[in-house]
């Protein structure tokens, strides 16, 4: 009898500890169900204190929360859920009560709670100087890169140079990346495929992306995809009765803007192809409305940056386009002078490009990689991130429109299409260079200046003495030496008028004795006449003159800048292959 009990009890126990670990395990297994989390992206919030999610679900009927801890404090946000291409549920959360450089781990529930998603990681920006990427036109395309490339990715996909060129940012510890639009190349209602490729990398589950609409992105994913913080209704303003270029999904859609410590930053919308400066006017104003209403909501701003997908001073084969021309006519640039915008992010033409420091159409600043106190707009035109194609400068074959008489506005003060393809430079552009290679920009961002250094996200084994990944091909700053105070109404309003025309003032030689004209995509190491301008005067901090880009020890520094003989002080950049 004694024997069966212990039989009895040994039994009950062996039961009781097995119902015991599967309930163990039971509970553990609750926290760690995989849900099905698709396309899983971070934006910026309204400030730094917040931070936007978007992601697709297979779960139309999911109960959606979003949980972020530090460790010691966990936040739950909820989330809207709706219905996106077949099959699919987008979801968009917004976390607030974010603290200022710390470290969260996220994960996300379908279910209201009961289980959980892996943990992903985000560090908020530090309270400060902070650092941010600018990339432009990775244009997805489920294929392959440009085959004129000057480097290839590993397998040639542009899936491949996008991952590798966020990549390059993440090791550069950026805090954000603010794109110029065109994320993905399907123009027929946005490929899924393409999206999934662009928020493939673990970068994009870390670092929040501000994405612009480009003209590629006029399609339902691009709402679907983003969660943009103070989306602006601007429906009462551009429309199909006040414009007839209003004839996309995303017209009215994609105006928004973010504070992000010192910086705001106003993204506008200019994706459609307005066939007149009457047409463009409406798309002007709602620009206007976005900037107002930022500017009012966070007036103690110390840089004003816009973002926006349709560069309106580069040199590539847009550079003529008339849909640029009639946003211009119409007052975008006006706009950027009236309220004070420091720098203009673009893209849209697969090139890299900065300008002199602009106001009223005209240079305000000298040829320098140093603005001081500028009293104009510094306007930046980034490269394709992922290699999907270059644009060629002064490409009589692959210009996109070459009978324009009246745009572009060009350095020796004339303007068109043709005089452009005689080897003119813009009147605005003081650095210009395309070298084939995937690309992006580093901006630090301190109170009183910027910083700003391009690369190539690979380097190029047939330039010897520079790695074209580490070594900045453009380095400059804008310093603020007594801020103004920020711009919370425009000065004036803004007119119908086009930007001013080029004037003899603003084509005056340059400092130095210029070389002959030269052109950016045929340079070689022989060609003499891409060697630096011969001049006895010196610029000990940005060596303009000397034709080299200053980046720390400029003696090592195997970037060239030839100063172009168009009267108009134009460098540009050319990879020097170095003997020995």
């Amino acid at each position: 009898m004694k024997r069966e009990r212990k039989i009895k009890m040994l039994v009950s126990s062996v039961i009781a500890l097995t119902m015991m670990t599967a309930g163990f395990q039971t509970a553990i297994y609750a926290e760690t169900v995989p849900t099905a989390i698709e396309d899983l992206t971070l934006q910026p919030g309204s400030d730094t204190s917040q931070i936007n999610l978007n992601w697709y679900t297979d779960n139309k009927s999911a109960d959606v929360k979003v949980k972020f801890t530090d460790g010691k404090d966990t936040i739950t946000a909820g989330a809207s859920t709706n219905d996106a291409v077949e099959g699919k549920t987008a979801c968009k959360a917004t976390v607030s009560e974010l603290k200022p450089g710390t470290a969260y781990k996220y994960s996300i529930s379908e279910d209201g709670g009961k289980t959980w998603s892996k943990e992903y990681e985000y560090k908020t920006p530090s309270s400060g100087e902070f650092t941010f990427g600018f990339v432009g036109d990775p244009q997805l395309n489920n294929g392959n890169e440009d085959k004129n490339s000057a480097v290839f990715s590993a397998d040639k996909t542009t899936k491949t140079g996008w991952n590798d060129t966020l990549q390059a940012l993440a090791d550069k510890n950026v805090d954000l990346i603010a794109s110029a639009g065109d994320q993905v190349d399907d123009t027929n209602g946005g490929s899924e495929v393409q999206y999934s490729e662009l928020f493939s990398s673990a970068v994009m589950q870390s670092i929040p992306f501000a994405a612009a609409v480009g003209n590629h992105d006029r399609h339902n994913g691009f709402l679907y995809h983003y969660n943009l913080p103070n989306e602006q209704d601007v429906s009462s303003i551009v429309n199909e009765t006040t414009t007839a270029a209003a004839k996309e999904v995303t017209t009215d859609k994609g105006n928004y803007f973010y504070s992000f410590n010192n910086a705001l930053f106003v993204v506008i919308n200019d994706s459609s192809y307005p066939s007149s400066t009457e047409e463009a006017k409406p798309y002007i104003e709602a620009f206007r409305q976005t900037l107002t209403n930022a500017v009012k909501a966070y007036p103690d701003y110390k840089w004003l940056f816009v973002q926006h997908h349709k560069s309106t001073e580069s040199v590539a084969q847009h550079v003529a386009d008339r849909d640029i021309q009639y946003y211009v006519e119409a007052g975008l640039e006006k706009l950027m002078d009236e309220f004070k915008v420091d720098v203009v992010l673009a893209g849209h033409d697969h090139v890299y490009a900065r300008t002199y420091a602009m106001s009223d159409g005209k240079r305000v600043s000298d040829l320098t990689n140093s603005y001081v106190d500028p009293t104009g707009t510094v306007y930046l035109t980034c490269n394709t991130g992922s290699g999907l194609k270059y644009y060629n400068i002064f490409d009589s074959e692959k210009l996109y429109v070459k009978d324009n008489e009246f745009y572009p506005y060009l350095a020796n003060g004339l303007k068109g299409s043709q005089e452009y393809l005689k080897g003119v430079y813009p009147l605005s552009t003081a650095v210009a260079q395309q070298d084939k290679i995937p690309g992006y920009t580093v901006v630090k961002v301190t109170d009183n200046e910027l910083t700003f250094s391009s690369y190539s996200t690979y380097d190029n084994p047939a330039t010897a003495g520079i790695n074209e990944a580490t070594d900045s091909l453009d380095t400059f700053t804008i310093t603020k030496t007594a801020p103004e105070e920020p711009t919370s109404e425009p000065e004036s309003e803004p007119t119908s008028e086009p930007t001013s025309e080029p004037t003899s003032d603003a084509t005056s030689e340059p400092t130095s004795t210029p070389a002959p004209a030269a052109s950016a995509t045929s340079a070689t190491s022989s060609d003499k006449n891409n060697a630096p301008a011969a001049n006895t005067k010196t610029d000990t901090a940005t060596n303009v003159s000397t034709g080299k880009v200053a980046t720390g020890d400029s003696t090592n520094v195997a970037i060239m800048m030839a100063v172009l003989a168009t009267a108009a002080g134009i460098a540009v950049i050319v990879r020097k292959k170095l003997k020995g």
